[in-house]
């Protein structure tokens, strides 16, 4: 096989192997560190190229072993391709034979091999091993980069090669760890990974796309407080409201000197720098959004101390939980939402019944502290607990500063640290505090060692003095504070739970309020037209506001000649501009759906967003002049993370932000023939004169009501990319489901997006076509190719089955409008094996009666027909379960859609003959009538649709 010593052949591909490593197979890090694309470099060795017998590896080994007695083949180094790569580098390629007698290969190329290798190499003419080694150990990591996973442990020792294109200290906060933003190229970013942080992404104008997320940092002296806080994460894994845990690493920086790293989601802001970046909210609308977004930390709260875990068979184990930390630092803007972070100080213990939970804690900061944290921090070994409600009166501080900035904005913030430095100071000189620095309270806390301020109460009173009139939210909160939660007697104070139920009823009478004031006097829609525009024309992020006080900064040095004007010109082009807390989306999303479509394009950083969590709140200065007693349905749950009795949400269930626009827009003309199409059609004469009819419901379908009775009905609506041409398809048929369904499901139906789930809607009772209406109209995929929005359906049956096993009583059926394509999930047997592995859970199979949870696909397209039909026909013998699972494309019978998956009659291929559009079968008919057998029904779809392969018509035609 050999071509000889010292051949041309092998001396040019040497040659060619090393340019190429030095251009194209280098890839860029950041400035200062590359790395080598390993698998295009293995891919060309193997390769054979035109007119030779050997591979490229076989001219290589034969010219670098050109001087030996022995020949090596590539078979000889099979499981030493990656060493033998870095050994041609380095110009010892004829080693690789040594190297292995020593025990290394490409398993573990990453661990220490020096006082091996030098063993072996001792004797050796012409190689000082010493050197050679740690010119091979150098070398050695630009092959393997560390590519982030998600959820992984690891070690990595010193010299690994880190994949940050950016790694910056976030702030200088915190006194236990640093935090630091990073950015990592996305080749370097697992698969597993980027589904979990897909809205990080973004394009870096030095790195091309990136992923941003936060390392936070601990050294050996806080390892306890990391390996504390790593536990937590895991005890609270799958709270939405908490900041998202990523994974976690050692790393050795020095010789035996490690530090303690977490992996976190990245959030734009924390509460106290957003507070400084913002401008506060003016208008009721926003006013009210802000409070109901803060309010989400709250419900994280009550999550924490209430936390409940099922391990693998299904048994439920419930903690007493504390945070121990609040405080706008630890509150994070990630994604529209607020999250609870830093759980460095968290502590979860077994729940006792019929006791109060307490426990003993050190750490916190004290300026949020409650004071009786105060109190046992002077005296460290008296046996002293403390209870949940230290949250409650951190919860409380958050919400005082919160006010501050809403009312006075964040000059008033500092002047209400002032306040409080001032009193705390002045007790000192009074002696009423004890001014040793070591025993006294923190200079700006918000007691004075045993009992709140007096001067926090007197500022509350002054905020109260000051507020705006179309702020009908503030003063509620205030007086929640002062009542409820900034108490001395932590028995005094309110737990989370009932914090959230006071919470419910404090929107409720703000909106109320804010309703009224908006009708007496409104606003002209010019005058919020041009607040959103200037508000559109504010700087998004960080990085622009920063940008745009550079530009002011140089422009006016160049502008300042020392004169008056000058003076006066510099002081008004400082005026930069910000972005109104809420604005965006009170105001933009109201005004759209006032005039049927967006009035005014609003700018998105990322992906999809909306400004509250159901249904906007909309002010009647922006709906018609429509009046009812009745409020809308507001919910402050954000995703099917909770169940309706834990999330902030209104039984009331009116909607008054319906127009007389129609359904669902259709641009292009239908194909008439179509049921669903008869069906919609039969809904829009119903709801011509649709503001009488706003506040009344819907007339349940007596069809449908014989086979539904206590089964929660949820929708899930696939919006990944590949859903974008069919998006109006699938609106129409949501739709006219969620109309038939009305008031089938006495908890009210809900909806689900795979992506972003702010848009989603919970318990909507009445008026669910225009609720979901709206949520469509949202929650679309942009047409952004550089955008990942590839659906991981494995991932939201995942979270919803985590969450139906917690309460596992009531029936449930899923009615899931997709493509069957899911990008997200390249692993095709991804969903069906979660779907498995759900229903033979012990839970389900002990507890359920038969079709008792059922999941039905309602079917878009061709691309991704065979996933679904699979499902449907394989599941039942693959896996020995119950048939639960149905499939029928939209083009289809409606009212198989609803009840095929878990009414036995309805499953077979040749369907039961439903109602003709707009009427329901009279109790005399016969259900299992075949489809040929209505004289009404359009002939075209008399066919078995659910044929494999058969090619469906299109709802819309040219």
């Amino acid at each position: 096989m050999s071509l000889g010593a010292g051949s041309q052949k092998g001396l040019d591909v040497l040659q060619r192997y090393h340019t190429l490593l030095g251009t194209k197979w280098t890839s860029k890090i950041s400035e200062k560190q590359t790395y080598l694309l390993t698998s295009d470099i293995i891919e060309w060795l193997k390769k054979k190229e035109p007119d030779e017998r050997i591979s490229n590896c076989d001219l290589l080994l034969d010219q670098v072993y050109s001087t030996e007695m022995t020949q090596k083949s590539s078979e000889d180094i099979v499981d030493c391709m990656k060493l033998f790569c870095v050994l041609l580098e380095i110009n010892c390629g004829n080693l690789v034979h040594i190297f292995k007698r020593a025990g290394v290969n490409d398993e573990n190329l990453r661990r220490p091999s020096r006082d091996a290798v030098e063993h072996v190499l001792r004797g050796r003419p012409h190689h000082d091993a010493a050197k050679l080694v740690d010119e091979f150990e150098e070398r050695k990591w630009r092959y393997f980069p560390v590519v982030f996973k998600y959820n992984d442990d690891q070690i990595y020792r010193k010299g690994t090669l880190f994949p940050f294109c950016r790694f910056e200290r976030i702030n200088h906060k915190g006194a236990t760890a640093r935090l630091f933003q990073a950015s990592v190229k996305e080749e370097l970013v697992d698969s597993s990974l980027k589904r979990v942080i897909r809205t990080s992404r973004y394009e870096d104008k030095d790195y091309g796309f990136c992923y941003r997320f936060v390392v936070k940092s601990f050294n050996a002296d806080n390892r306890d407080t990391f390996e504390a806080e790593r536990d937590a994460f895991a005890g609270i894994h799958g709270e939405t409201r908490v900041i998202r845990y990523l994974g976690q690493y050692q790393e050795e920086f020095q010789q035996n000197q490690w530090t303690y790293n977490i992996l976190l989601e990245y959030g734009e802001f924390d509460l106290d720098e957003y507070f400084y970046d913002h401008y506060p909210p003016v208008l009721g609308a926003e006013i009210v959004d802000f409070w109901k977004e803060l309010f989400e930390v709250a419900v994280a709260v009550r999550g924490l101390h209430n936390l409940e875990q099922i391990n693998n068979a299904g048994r439920t184990t419930s903690y007493d939980g504390w945070h121990s930390d609040i405080k706008p630092d630890n509150i994070l803007r990630v994604d529209d939402r607020w999250k609870l972070a830093d759980f460095g100080f968290a502590r979860f213990e077994k729940h006792g019944h019929g006791k109060q939970p307490m426990t003993r804690l050190a750490g916190g900061t004290a300026t949020y502290g409650a004071p009786e944290c105060h109190q046992l921090s002077l005296n460290p070994d008296i046996l002293g607990s403390v209870s949940q409600t230290i949250d409650t009166w951190s919860l409380g501080c958050v919400f005082s500063v919160a006010a501050t900035w809403v009312i006075l904005g964040s000059q008033g913030m500092k002047q209400f640290q002032d306040v409080r430095r001032a009193a705390i100071c002045d007790l000192k000189k009074k002696d009423r505090i004890d001014s040793d620095p070591d025993k006294s309270v923190a200079d700006d806390a918000f007691h004075d060692g045993s009992n709140p301020l007096l001067d926090v109460k007197y500022w509350h009173d002054c905020l109260r003095q000051v507020i705006r009139s179309s702020d009908t939210t503030s003063a509620l909160v205030l007086d929640l504070i002062d009542k409820k939660m900034l108490l001395a007697d932590p028995k005094d104070r309110l737990v989370a739970s009932e914090i959230c139920d006071e919470l419910k009823l404090l929107l409720c009478k703000a909106r109320k309020r804010t309703d009224a004031l908006d009708e007496s006097n409104p606003i002209e829609n010019s005058i919020l037209n041009s607040m959103i525009n200037f508000d559109n024309n504010a700087p998004v992020t960080k990085e622009q506001r920063q940008a745009r006080q550079n530009d002011i900064a140089a422009s006016r040095r160049l502008q300042d000649d020392g004169s008056k004007q000058a003076t006066k010109s510099g002081l008004l082009k400082n005026i930069i501009p910000g972005k109104v807390a809420n604005r965006g989306g009170a105001l933009g999303a109201a005004m759209g759906r006032r005039y049927g479509k967006p009035a005014i394009s609003l700018p998105s950083p990322g992906p999809p967003q909306m400004a509250s969590d159901e249904i906007p709140f909309v002010p009647r200065f922006l709906s018609n002049k429509s009046t009812s007693s009745n409020q809308p349905t507001y919910s402050l749950d954000t995703g099917f993370t909770t169940s309706s009795s834990n999330g902030l949400s209104f039984s009331d269930d009116s909607l008054e932000s319906l127009t007389t626009q129609s359904l669902a827009s259709a641009p292009l003309k239908m194909d008439e023939s179509m049921p669903i199409y008869q069906e919609w059609l039969s809904l829009q004469k119903k709801t011509k004169s649709i503001l009488p009819q706003i506040f009344t419901r819907r007339k349940i379908d007596d069809y449908l009501s014989r086979f539904v009775s206590d089964r929660d009905l949820i929708f899930v609506v696939d919006n990944g990319k590949t859903m974008s041409p069919l998006w109006n398809e699938v609106t129409i048929t949501l739709q006219v489901l969620a109309a038939k369904v009305e008031g089938l499901d006495n908890d009210g139906i809900d909806l689900i997006f795979t992506f972003n789930d702010r848009n989603n809607v919970r318990n909507s009772k009445r008026n669910a076509s225009y609720v979901f209406r709206d949520a469509m109209n949202r929650a679309k995929a942009p047409q952004d190719d550089s955008k990942p929005y590839g659906t991981d359906m494995a991932r939201t049956l995942g979270e919803i089955f985590q969450q139906y096993l917690k309460r596992p009583s009531k029936k449930m059926t899923l009615l899931i409008l997709t493509d069957g394509v899911w990008e997200g999930s390249p692993d095709p047997n991804e969903v069906e094996n979660k779907i498995a592995t759900f229903l033979k859970s012990p839970v389900i199979e002990s507890t359920f009666r038969d079709r008792a949870f059922s999941i039905q696909f309602i079917s878009f397209g061709q691309s991704g027909i065979s996933r679904l039909e699979a499902l449907d026909d394989d599941m039942t013998k693959k896996y020995h379960i119950t048939d639960v699972i149905d499939h029928e494309p939209y083009s289809g019978d409606v009212y198989k859609m609803i009840l095929g998956s878990f009414e036995k009659s309805f499953d077979v291929k040749k369907t039961p003959t439903l109602p003709v559009p707009g009427s329901s079968p009279t109790a005399g008919e016969n259900m299992s009538r075949s489809p040929s057998q209505n004289s009404r029904r359009p002939s075209q779809y008399r066919q078995n649709t659910t044929e494999t392969g058969n090619r469906r018509r299109s709802i819309f035609r040219s």
